[in-house]
């Protein structure tokens, strides 16, 4: 009996443990975008990113593979989703002059995420992604 309660127990311990990875999981996307931008002030070359939003939704990372560079995105603003919801991974970039801002990040089953807004006359890009382990 003390052995079945103590396998229950580190069951239902192992299941509290691989809820976060889970989690990580389902917020974390991969996009390639193909020009330099800028992101947080900081120019991030053409190439292959991946942006994780954090467990309580008020950041995200975004860090180019293989893991040379990264930013943390600390000033987001969560978006109301699109009419009918757009139901894909896409970022979308502020174009002012020749210079792209990361400005918006959507993950599908979530609203959108504004990181930044060009007050400037510009244009929009969107790049689609997708999700971490499709």
């Amino acid at each position: 009996m003390k052995r079945r309660v103590l396998v229950m127990l580190a069951a239902t311990a192992l299941l509290f443990v691989a809820l976060p990875a889970v989690s990580y999981a389902q917020d974390t996307a991969l996009v390639t975008v193909g020009f330099p931008f800028i992101a947080e002030g900081k120019t991030m070359p053409a190439g292959q990113y991946e942006l994780q939003l954090n467990t309580d939704h008020t950041a995200f990372t975004l860090t180019a593979s293989p893991k040379e560079t990264g930013v943390f995105l600390t000033t987001i603003t969560r978006l109301a989703a699109a009419e009918p919801p757009v139901g894909d991974t896409h970022i979308v970039f502020d174009k002012v002059g020749g210079t792209y801002y990361l400005s918006e990040v959507w993950l599908p089953g979530d609203d959108g995420y504004l990181v930044y807004a060009a007050k400037e006359k510009h244009t929009h890009q969107i790049v689609k992604g997708q999700k971490k382990g499709k």
